[in-house]
């Protein structure tokens, strides 16, 4: 039978497959589009899934608990490794040399057009905690809206941390890369280093072919130690 899904079948497959994927996006997950907390969940499943794997497969440890806690552990690798594999394929950065060392093949292109977003997103601050920002974002001119635009599968959230009172970086190259949206709501976890800081926060839609469209006005607030 022709396998039809990217992830390995065999338990063992899917753990080399994961610890690559895993280990080679933590080396620098921002040149990947992948954000730190993601690339942190991933490396974190792939751990435990081997660990699993090893207790399960031992014939002295080998029961029908260890089993069970082996499953559990692939599946959720599982979930985490198509979310991030989903992630990768829609970061505009990354050429298809680069998917395929991770084992993952770019998403087909349609030879038809398309328009990049045209609008830009609202990103507004709702809760603040220590070493925490979480935003809502939703489209210009619609900030009731529970929606993106037609033409976005989500937004690109950036965030530059300066001093109190210093202005933010110049250009959106020096901002640090901190995810992607796909809902409404989206958590930014700061680095103990950035406590006492300014954050300034941008976003921009992002197409199914990775076309960005505007940049957001910044969410500015202080990040709490």
């Amino acid at each position: 039978m022709k396998q039809t899904d990217f992830l390995p079948v065999r338990d063992t497959g899917l753990q080399t497959f994961a610890a690559n994927l895993a280990n080679t996006v933590a080396v620098d997950p921002a040149s990947w589009g992948v954000s730190p907390a993601a690339s942190a969940d991933l490396l974190s499943a792939s751990d435990g899934f081997a660990a699993a794997l090893a207790i399960a497969r031992e014939v002295s440890t080998r029961t029908r608990v260890s089993v069970t806690r082996k499953n559990q552990a692939r599946a959720l690798l599982r979930r985490q490794v198509r979310s991030v594999a989903a992630t990768l394929r829609a970061f505009s950065g990354i050429t298809p040399e680069r998917l395929a060392l991770l084992g993952l093949k770019p998403p087909k292109r349609k030879l038809t057009p398309q328009n990049p977003p045209q609008t830009r997103p609202s990103a507004r601050i709702t809760r603040r905690e220590p070493l925490v920002h979480e935003l809502w974002i939703g489209d210009t001119g619609h900030f009731s809206r529970r929606a993106r635009p037609d033409d976005a599968i989500g937004a690109l959230i950036f965030a530059s941390l300066a001093a109190p009172g210093e202005p933010p970086a110049g250009t959106l190259e020096d901002f640090r890369f901190c995810g992607i949206a796909t809902r409404e709501t989206f958590t930014i976890r700061y680095r103990p280093a950035d406590a006492g800081k300014t954050a300034h926060i941008i976003a921009r839609w992002f197409g199914r072919r990775g076309q960005l469209g505007p940049l957001s006005a910044p969410a500015v607030a202080a990040v709490a130690a």
